[in-house]
């Protein structure tokens, strides 16, 4: 039942306060960025992330227009799901096996 409370409730706030689960989770190999639940993606938080992504190309576009360098736009999060995860899994597979055929010598650095 806990972990169906929202992102905004009290016990969300005392977790993302703790210093000591802080220090367990930093230290996992594995920190990528997630985004929020599937159960809180509802249709208006989707166009809202759309809308938010749009905003942001309209301002590199904007900058560059006026002789600006336009940053790269980083996209608001989306859910993660189990597909996600297998797709990115087989992606970096997929990338060590052609830099293993094709860069042998960056395929296994040596151990320090």
């Amino acid at each position: 039942m806990v972990d169906g409370l929202p992102r905004n409730s009290r016990y969300a706030e005392a977790v993302s306060q703790d210093d000591e689960l802080a220090e367990a989770l930093v230290d996992k190999d594995d920190l990528v960025p997630v985004g929020p639940r599937v159960s809180e993606f509802t249709p208006e938080v989707e166009m809202l992330t759309a809308i938010f992504d749009r905003l942001g190309e309209l301002g590199q576009i904007f900058a560059a227009s006026r002789g600006g360098k336009a940053g790269r736009v980083q996209p608001a999060p989306r859910p993660r799901t189990a597909r996600d995860r297998v797709a990115r899994r087989r992606r970096e597979k997929k990338h060590r096996s052609l830099v293993a055929r094709l860069l042998p010598h960056k395929a296994n650095p040596p151990s320090s």
